[in-house]
């Protein structure tokens, strides 16, 4: 049976998904993080880039505290 791997940074990604849709103010679409914030006038370049961050799919690449 193949053992399903989960750690904090599942979360991560969660919380970037609730970030983004709180800085678009729509729900984020399930495409490529570039088309996901493309329409995000008025919002800081700093903040997209965390939030790009938080939902990269490949989880070892996530931000996450040790």
């Amino acid at each position: 049976k193949d053992e399903i791997f989960y750690d904090d940074r599942a979360d991560i990604w969660s919380l970037g998904m609730i970030f983004g849709e709180l800085l678009t103010g729509k729900r984020l679409p399930n495409k490529t993080i570039q088309q996901r914030f493309a329409y995000t006038d008025g919002v800081p370049n700093s903040l997209i880039d965390i939030a790009c961050k938080m939902i990269i799919r490949d989880f070892t690449k996530r931000p996450f505290v040790h």
